[in-house]
């Protein structure tokens, strides 16, 4: 059975008229837009940016170094307790072995 793909409509935002929406005015805007911003007030805002992107940076690769240590213990413990086991097992193999020859 064939069904026909139906077309869905979206409205087009950018042809509808700004009048009536509020848009929240953002301080940085209205000062660059009046003039008002300095040389000293944007390299403010640019060490801010550059450490917010320096501190994301470094908060990804702790948050992967901690990710990786943990596999690593995880794994080292799977190691650990399949030594134990596997030590178990062989004393058990043993005695069995001993309780057949008797």
């Amino acid at each position: 059975m064939y069904f026909p793909a139906r077309r869905i409509h979206l409205p087009n935002f950018r042809k509808q008229s700004a009048v009536g929406r509020e848009r929240p005015e953002i301080p940085l805007c209205k000062d660059v837009r009046g003039g008002e911003i300095g040389e000293k007030k944007l390299t403010e805002l640019e060490a801010i940016f550059r450490e917010d992107k320096r501190k994301a940076i470094r908060d990804t690769i702790r948050n992967r170094v901690e990710r990786y240590e943990t596999g690593v213990k995880l794994r080292a413990d799977q190691l650990e307790q399949a030594t134990i086991k596997e030590r178990k097992a062989y004393e058990l193999l043993q005695n069995a072995g001993q309780l057949r020859k008797k």
